[in-house]
């Protein structure tokens, strides 16, 4: 019996120090956020990385500056483009830059 009462008392201690981590995780990912916010950055919501035509122009509009290189050729290579392929990269109406296509 006294075995028992010694593994509840470890398992409230660590279900204490489980609430606790979680708390700081959630205190530390408001701040990361609201760093974001600070430079510009929306981390509220998933980007989105879509490839659309104008015209005969291949390119890629992506919702926010902070998508990663590697999501953009993801998206290129999903859509059978062809490989060395020069495609251009728009974030809110601007012109961002320029991906060769993998």
């Amino acid at each position: 019996m006294g075995t028992e009462t010694v593994e509840t008392h470890q398992l409230d201690k660590l279900e204490l120090l489980l609430k606790e981590v979680n708390q700081r995780v959630i205190r530390t990912e408001t701040r990361v956020v609201n760093l974001g916010d600070h430079i510009g950055l929306n981390l509220r919501e998933q980007t989105k990385v879509e490839l659309t035509h104008e015209g005969s122009e291949l390119m890629v509009r992506i919702s926010a500056l902070d998508v990663s290189i590697s999501q953009i050729m993801n998206v290129l290579h999903r859509a059978g483009c062809d490989r060395g392929r020069h495609v251009g990269v728009w974030c809110g109406g601007k012109f961002v830059c320029t991906v060769v296509a993998p």
